[in-house]
């Protein structure tokens, strides 16, 4: 019972915080919790180079490459 009910309850936590795709590989703590199988190229090692000048996706221009949002966070502990 237990082991149906885990994975129901990581969903329907994990779904509408992080965007969470479920693929059974979490990287959201190294990621600053971003998902990064929200790409549309489900890239997960890192941007694919298409990253318009705004930050944007070279798929989809409206949306904030996943990985600038995975960047940002850790932007806080860099020293110029």
């Amino acid at each position: 019972m237990l082991k149906k009910l885990l994975p129901f309850v990581e969903h329907v936590i994990k779904k509408p915080v992080w965007d969470c795709r479920m693929c059974g590989q979490c990287v959201l703590h190294s990621t600053g919790m971003t998902c990064p199988m929200t790409c549309p190229k489900t890239l997960r090692n890192g941007p694919c180079g298409g990253v318009r000048e705004n930050g944007n996706c070279e798929v989809i221009p409206d949306m904030q490459c996943v990985w600038l949002k995975a960047y940002a966070p850790s932007r806080i502990f860099i020293v110029d």
